[in-house]
């Protein structure tokens, strides 16, 4: 009964961060990580206020103020500052202005990398499955980030993907290659109506055999 509990005050706990992405990046549309370095920022203010005998529910409010205090350093850096909403989120995590690239999330690296590789405006943009590490949500934030900075700039992308979904979501142009050959190019226009299930039959009818690699997503 004690794992019970546990495992319930535990789905509580992600369910406040959860809800915290949600707000930003579906309502608000701020593809914001700050949320990453604010829980556990609170958790550690709040351990460190019971520790020192301190009622639980003031360290309670003093968490979630200072969560609020870092939302709202990022908030002041976007709207203020003009700095990208997604490196702002990125600086108030947990003070990573003076962090090791190493210790960051692997979300907060990927985004990092994104806007470093950009800022010279580059001629073509790679991306080598630069969100195939990420859970769903931060895969999504990223991919999201991606679009942004491609439309705003500009840029020639040449993106390579797993994820058929994410392939025929984005670009206006998909080449399908098979044991290093070219055997599929598929215009925007012929994008618009294509569906993962008729890709993977357009694949098989051309190639002969079914795609079988184990690293492919069929589904975000």
């Amino acid at each position: 009964m004690q794992d019970l509990y546990g495992a319930v005050e535990l789905g509580l706990l992600y369910a406040l961060m959860a809800l915290g992405v949600f707000i930003t990046f579906r309502i608000l549309n701020f593809p914001d990580l700050t949320v990453d370095g604010s829980f556990a920022t609170g958790g550690a203010v709040a351990a460190v206020l019971i520790s020192n005998g301190y009622s639980p529910w003031l360290a309670t409010i003093v968490a979630f103020v200072s969560g609020l205090a870092a939302g709202a350093c990022t908030g002041l850096l976007h709207t203020k500052g003009k700095v990208n909403g997604l490196l702002s989120g990125i600086l108030m995590t947990e003070d990573r202005m003076r962090a090791k690239v190493g210790l960051l999330s692997g979300g907060e690296r990927q985004a990092l990398s994104l806007l470093m590789a950009t800022f010279t405006q580059p001629e073509i943009l790679l991306l080598d499955e630069h969100t195939a590490a990420l859970d769903p949500s931060r895969a999504e934030l990223i991919t999201r980030l991606t679009e942004e900075i491609v439309c705003q700039q500009q840029l020639t992308t040449l993106m390579v993907t797993h994820n058929m979904e994410q392939a025929i979501r984005l670009g206006n142009r998909l080449i399908m290659m098979d044991k290093g050959r070219i055997i599929l190019d598929i215009s925007e226009e012929r994008k618009q109506d294509l569906t993962v299930e008729r890709l993977l039959g357009e694949f098989e009818r051309i190639s002969g055999h079914k795609l079988s690699d184990d690293r492919i997503v069929l589904h975000p």
